[in-house]
């Protein structure tokens, strides 16, 4: 449905919605705009050199620190290194290091040496790693000596390890800082429609905003003790780091292992008494579900869980004490353009709907329009555009794409002002907070993270064996309930001999578009082995529906709402489904099926090929941990994929032998008594 079609019918605006919708933008805040984050950090730096900056922890309690002195001379050595190679206002600086207490001295070296940093999560395939690189024209590379190799050459490399000596003899003495309002901070990529990511330059001015704002909201202090949790290429970082450590907190680094596992994750939070973190939506979504069983309450010391990256679907429960931060903005923004802070008394969340997206943070200014640029009234929906100092400069070597989302603003005095164009769709409640409803364009959100669809099909159709494709997002509903599971979709149309195996239809009512295989010359395995070589592993689709051709609408454009369903034989054609040999085997697989919303699996599927991802590894995991009480790392289930294998370690765990085959014996006994029977066998294990 296109909901901007007739919007510029709506009634236009009285008087009193006119005044009510300046009011929510009157967001003026004063900060320091003549000070620089750098600066900021160094006079934290000056006041608590001994408070402790950064900790490496582990879930188990062990500890590794950094003070602010430290922290302060390291970054303060590697800046001068920088600058001798030319780095100042506006020079890209490429960073790509493993989440460590180099990765955060890299950073805050490249902001003192005047420059704008650029993350390279080692995670992303080399292409896409090699793409950025080249895209930034970075002259300096910070890196490792393991992840230097995978890097092309052309930029002047320092190894954080292997050039250590080196860098700890220059100079102590603070670095001459010259960055202005105006200069960048950093560029970070997000997904591009056109099959390459686009690089977002954020200034200087955007940064200190975000920064102050935090502070101020939250009321951020030295006593606080922050995770360093967002993924390394995330603009969620941004928001993790500055704020904090120009305030004189301590931010907490925890390992992959526990980032990416909802209860380790809430364990560690408690272990190590945090008062603010941030996780992507659904992680926050899956803390929040956490059942907690140990001593002590892992939300005593949590004052602010702050999310952000997709659509919050649920209200924080009696259960989270701590208030529930919902952060929306896009990265052309700085991190964060409007924000709603939940608690756990808000009033009949059933009766409100999904929690809104909030209002916008200071010096951020926020408009409802239609086609024309023309205000919506409360309760009309419209296209959001943002306004104000967060507005990032624009898209790296770009200048097309800039000026098609960085439009003009028409309702600023100050010369020169633009509004980031979104493409997502929302209207104003009579509140005054923004509700969320979808987006214009094929852009989506998965995980928490940004996609643009059309950058997956022009990657796609690179493939010599593809004519042409489509990627969706399909929402299937769990057999248990639940949440629906979100999962990437591919639709493919082959080629033969140079040609499409089938004819393009104008009419999808002349053709069966059923999805059933055809014989063509690549499998759903070569195509997502081609994707994973280009492209993150999370815009990797978990299902290839061949198609003979792509059903299309009578005006010719490809029907999204024909395409069909992938079946369980499109996920894993051909396969063989080998049923569970053991009771422990048979558990597993019903977790399986559970969590990836499935009908049926066999001890030799890969989870992952199925559809599974980190987030839903975690969800196996925890209920491995749970029911079978057998800790399971969530690394070993990437390593050993499947049914069989995953047993096979939950054994080698297990702190008794047999025992989690015995429970799992005695869950399918309890699952296949009738009420009565259980009744009476409960009573017969009391009389016991």
């Amino acid at each position: 449905m296109d909901y901007l079609a007739n919007s510029s019918d709506a009634p236009p605006l009285t008087a009193a919605e006119r005044q009510a919708l300046e009011r929510w933008n009157a967001t003026a805040q004063d900060y320091p705009r003549d000070r620089s984050v750098a600066e900021l950090f160094a006079a934290q730096a000056a006041r608590t050199p001994d408070h402790v900056a950064l900790v490496r922890a582990g879930s188990d309690g062990q500890e590794q620190r950094l003070t602010y002195q430290a922290l302060d001379e390291r970054a303060t050595q590697l800046a001068h290194s920088l600058q001798t190679l030319g780095v100042g206002p506006d020079v890209p600086v490429a960073v790509c290091l493993r989440r460590s207490f180099e990765f955060v001295i890299a950073l805050l070296a490249v902001i003192k040496a005047g420059g704008a940093y650029v993350p390279l999560d080692p995670a992303l395939p080399d292409e896409r790693l090699r793409f950025m690189l080249a895209d930034t024209g970075a002259p300096v590379l910070l890196t490792e000596q393991a992840l230097s190799e995978r890097l092309p050459g052309g930029s002047a490399v320092i190894r954080l390890d292997a050039d250590a000596a080196r860098l700890a003899a220059a100079s102590k003495l603070p670095p001459a800082s010259r960055t202005q309002p105006d200069n960048l901070a950093y560029i970070i990529y997000t997904s591009g429609s056109t099959g390459t990511p686009k690089g977002v330059q954020v200034t200087q001015a955007g940064l200190l905003n975000l920064v102050f704002w935090h502070q101020q909201s939250c009321q951020i202090t030295s006593d606080d003790r922050a995770g360093l949790v967002a993924g390394l290429g995330f603009d969620a970082l941004v928001l993790e780091l500055w704020p904090y450590l120009t305030a004189g907190a301590t931010l907490y680094l925890p390992d992959d292992e526990t980032r990416l596992n909802p209860a380790r994750l809430l364990k560690w939070l408690h272990v190590h008494a945090l008062t603010r973190m941030f996780a992507p939506t659904p992680m926050a979504e899956a803390l929040m579900q956490q059942p907690w069983s140990e001593p002590g309450d892992p939300w005593e010391a949590l004052r602010t869980l702050l999310t952000g990256g997709d659509q919050l679907r649920q209200y924080p429960d009696p259960r989270v004490r701590c208030e529930v931060v919902n952060n929306y903005g896009p990265t052309e923004t700085t991190v964060v353009a409007t924000v709603a802070t939940y608690t756990s008394d808000s009033a009949d969340p059933q009766a409100r709907g999904l929690p809104p997206i909030g209002r916008p943070i200071s010096n951020t200014q926020v408009y409802v329009l239609d086609r024309q640029l023309q205000q919506q009234p409360p309760g009309v929906v419209g296209e959001l555009y943002i306004g104000g100092v967060g507005v990032a400069r624009g898209y790296l070597n770009a200048p097309a794409l800039t000026a098609e989302r960085f439009v003009p603003d028409p309702f600023s005095a100050t010369p020169g002002a633009r509004l980031y164009k979104t493409g997502d769709l929302v209207r104003y409640r009579s509140d005054g907070n923004l509700e969320f409803l979808g987006r214009i364009d094929g852009q989506v959100k998965l995980r928490g993270y940004r996609i643009e669809l059309g950058e997956i099909e022009a990657v796609l159709v690179q493939h010599p064996a593809v004519h042409e494709a489509v990627a969706v997002v399909r929402e299937d509903q769990p057999p248990a309930g639940g949440h629906p599971q979100k999962r990437l979709v591919a639709y493919v149309v082959e080629q033969q001999n140079g040609r499409p195996v089938g004819t393009q239809r104008n009419n999808p009512a002349d053709s069966d578009h059923s999805g059933s295989l055809i014989s063509g010359p690549c499998a759903p395995q070569d195509l997502s082995e081609f994707l994973g070589e280009r492209l993150p592993a999370y815009m990797v689709p978990s299902a290839f529906v061949f198609l003979d051709a792509l059903p299309l609408t009578v005006n010719g454009k490809i029907d999204r709402n024909a395409l069909p369903a992938p079946e369980q034989s499109q996920r894993l054609p051909d396969r063989q489904i080998v049923a569970p040999r053991t009771a422990l085997e048979e558990v597993l697989g019903q977790f399986w099926i559970e969590v990836l919303g499935v009908e049926r699996v066999g001890v030799f599927d890969s989870f992952f090929e199925l559809g599974g991802h980190s987030l839903l590894a975690t969800q196996i995991a925890t209920r491995v941990q749970q029911v079978l009480r057998v800790e399971l790392p969530v690394g070993q289930l990437f390593e050993s994929p499947t049914i069989a294998g995953l047993a096979q370690i939950i054994r080698a765990n297990e702190a008794t032998p047999g025992h989690a085959e015995k429970v799992a014996q005695l869950l399918i006994r309890i699952k296949g008594m009738s009420t009565a029977d259980l009744k009476q066998t409960l009573q017969q294990k009391r009389s016991q």
